[in-house]
């Protein structure tokens, strides 16, 4: 028996003979699948608690929308059940404080890559994890896992280009593609509903959309405390972040640059059908040539908005602010939508000179839930514009980005995108259509405002910047997946994946044909559409 077999051998046995189990608490997985359900429930019945844009979600909050408290089926899943929990006979509550779950992370999954060659792909990884509550006030989730990949030719390139896999950690290089890890973890307490305090190693994700212009599960995992409040229709969180410059490390730990934000997000829920949710954020280096800064104490302001802060302690620290909005139209249509503002000159915008400091982006976007009264289907339809330079800044560790990876796109900036989905499910199975239209502009020898790792100081000229400036691109993905959910908790899951991909870059098409099978625990969202 080969070493992995052994392990998911051991763990399946710890798992059936472990100590009294528990439902996902605490905080639900960011996985797109998992969050789709609980997007369902909430349009066909509005929580005045759950605010979708936010998450990961409480698990308490989604499980007064989904009456099974299923997403679905948390306990119903044929593998790993413990059949030695101890839980009332009558409520199916545990009757122990203290509930635990010990299981395993891996994935084994084979690829082939027909075009522009041919390639065989692999992925195999193994890990552990632990989730744990105390009196359903104190959680605790730990994850370790390690991965050993082959990729296709696009994300290999990025790979490359960017030292980090798309979502994971640092790449190093193998013979057989690259190693890197995915830890993750939180401990939370939540003493009431109205309170939340975390401390974790993750990420977040703020918007209703495939995309978030604001903050997305793009880049890999960052060190974080986070404070939420909730009450009456308004939800807000606090959170502080710990993130990481890894260029010109070489993979050596202890040269990654530190570098911190602070982000503040405020949703309302102004009506029945509008929520509101204003973001603002401001990222700042640990240290540079005259000063260690470290934290920022002067961030560690709680109240929206903090910008004169950052004017009163006479920094140049790179902030940003946005806004988020939800308009749920009938049961089945909703309509959503982002801005993001870097800089902003009004006189500048209406001169419609090209300014190179209009640093914005725009989303719009919408779903049809049971669509044509297929009861789990759902469409989407989602437009993403970014103009040159956003993002960036003039010192590079203050960019708004982690480990080499942008903390909004996963293309940066200087960019139009076009996406829609069509999402089918029901129980365990998910079946998705996909298409991708994206065109841009990339840097050649003048820094075009797309790469958020160059200083905006080394633009070329002040005015006549326009999206898609530069080396032009078009990237034209069309995809089919199918997934089986096996056990929800971790999101153990049967996949199959093809995916058809057209680049033109300047006068280069490329295709690649692409196929995939696997089972994996997916703990993250996996973005491979750039």
């Amino acid at each position: 028996m080969k070493p992995w077999s052994r392990f998911v051998v051991v763990w399946t046995s710890l798992l059936m003979l472990g100590g009294p189990v528990l439902a996902q608490e605490g905080y639900l997985l960011l996985h797109r699948d998992l969050n789709f359900a609980v997007e369902r429930s909430v349009q066909k019945n509005p929580s005045p608690e759950l605010h979708t844009a936010i998450r990961p979600y409480r698990a308490d909050q989604v499980q007064q929308v989904m009456e099974d408290y299923s997403i679905p089926h948390f306990q119903k899943s044929f593998l790993f059940r413990n059949r030695f929990a101890n839980n009332n006979p009558e409520s199916g509550e545990p009757t122990t404080d203290f509930q635990w779950r010990l299981y395993p992370l891996f994935s084994l999954a084979g690829g082939y890559q027909a075009e522009p060659r041919s390639e065989v792909l692999n992925e195999s990884s193994l890990g552990a994890g632990f989730q744990g509550s105390y009196r359903k006030k104190l959680f605790l989730n730990l994850n370790v896992q390690s991965f050993q990949a082959t990729f296709p030719d696009f994300v290999q390139n990025q790979n490359a280009v960017r030292s980090s896999v798309s979502g994971g950690g640092y790449a190093y290089g193998t013979e057989n593609g690259v190693h890197f890890k995915n830890n993750s973890g939180y401990v939370a307490y939540q003493p009431n509903s109205t309170f939340d305090f975390q401390l974790g190693y993750g990420r977040h994700f703020w918007g209703d959309g495939y995309r978030s212009l604001l903050l997305s599960d793009v880049a890999h995992n960052y060190g974080y405390g986070r404070i939420s409040t909730n009450f009456w229709k308004i939800r807000y969180v606090n959170l502080f972040t710990n993130l990481q410059d890894v260029r010109f490390s070489g993979g050596d730990p202890s040269r990654f640059v530190d570098k911190y934000g602070t982000l503040h997000y405020l949703s309302y829920k102004a009506t029945n059908w509008l929520t509101i949710g204003l973001f603002e954020t401001v990222m700042w280096q640990g240290s540079d040539t005259l000063v260690d800064r470290g934290f920022d104490i002067n961030y560690l302001n709680p109240v929206i908005f903090f910008r004169p802060v950052e004017f009163s302690t006479g920094s140049a620290d790179n902030s940003l602010i946005g806004l988020n909005l939800k308009a749920r139209v009938s049961p089945q249509i909703q309509f959503y939508g982002q801005v993001i503002l870097d800089e902003f000159l009004l006189a500048e915008f209406r001169a419609r000179t090209g300014w190179w400091g209009n640093k914005q982006g725009a989303q719009l976007g919408m779903k049809y839930f049971d669509a044509l009264g297929v009861e789990g289907l759902v469409w989407q339809g989602e437009f993403n514009t970014v103009r040159p330079f956003t993002y960036t800044h003039g010192s590079i560790e203050q960019n708004y980005a982690h480990y080499n990876q942008p903390l909004a796109h996963p293309m940066g900036a200087n960019f139009n995108e076009v996406l829609s989905f069509l999402t089918y499910q029901k129980e365990e199975v998910t079946v998705e259509a996909r298409f991708q239209l994206a065109q841009g502009g990339l840097s050649d020898t003048i820094n075009q405002g797309d790469d958020l790792y160059l200083s905006n100081i080394t633009r070329n000229r002040e005015y006549g910047h326009e999206t898609g400036q530069g080396t032009a691109y078009d990237v034209l993905t069309l995809g089919l997946r199918w997934g089986y959910l096996i056990y929800a908790p971790t999101n153990l899951r049967l996949e199959a994946d093809f995916t058809w991909r057209n680049q033109l870059l300047g006068t280069s098409r490329t295709n690649h044909y692409i196929v995939s099978l696997g089972i994996r625990t997916a703990l993250w969202n996996r973005y491979t559409d750039f």
